[in-house]
């Protein structure tokens, strides 16, 4: 059996192949909806011809995602809902929270997790804080994540007067945001494209 995370690099579609050709069970791990990008008809067809030829059997974050996998062909009997959810006992056990970095102990903060990348806007989020803290807000910031604008997104926020105010936590596990999870005030999740926030 062969999990497979999606259909849209080489390496995916390789594994898929492979497994095809070896009479392997392949299922597409997909988070993808019809409405998390624009589509185009001729891209469709041949997502479709991908998802009937290559998997026998999906395992997708919801029912956008699972009504995505129908509309490309898969019948949803095949279909399993499970992919990407959030373990909410490992993330609220109290005897396990540890006390939050010294930068932010005792001050509430936005939370940001994520790619640090175009679709993501982390660039819109630190323009709205800045704004935030001009008209008075006292919160924090706190991005946690890497991603290709990690150094733009650093001297943006360098360039702000509320810089002390923001922190930029890096690259963490799930282990480590806990912590910040437990202490934030606010998440924020302010991306402009999600197929699965």
């Amino acid at each position: 059996i062969l999990l497979i995370p999606g259909w849209t690099t080489v390496t995916a579609l390789s594994a898929a192949f492979w497994g095809v050709f070896h009479k392997a069970t392949t299922i597409v791990m997909s988070e993808s909806n019809a409405n998390d990008h624009p589509r185009r008809w001729l891209s469709e067809r041949i997502k479709r011809s991908l998802v009937t030829t290559l998997f026998g059997c999906g395992v997708v974050g919801g029912k956008r995602a699972s009504a995505y996998l129908q509309q490309l062909g898969m019948s949803p009997s095949r279909i399993g809902i499970g992919y990407d959810v959030v373990d909410n006992d490992f993330f609220s056990a109290p005897s396990e929270i540890q006390i939050a970095p010294d930068i932010l102990a005792g001050r509430p903060y936005f939370l940001f997790v994520g790619r640090l990348a175009h679709e993501k806007n982390v660039s819109g989020l630190l323009r709205v804080f800045g704004a935030y803290r001009a008209s008075g807000g006292d919160w924090s910031l706190v991005i946690a994540g890497d991603g290709p604008l990690n150094q733009q997104l650093r001297e943006e926020a360098a360039r702000q007067p509320s810089a002390s105010k923001i922190a930029f936590a890096g690259h963490k596990t799930a282990s480590q945001l806990r912590p910040l999870y437990a202490h934030a005030g606010c998440f924020v999740l302010p991306s402009l494209r999600e197929p699965w926030g």
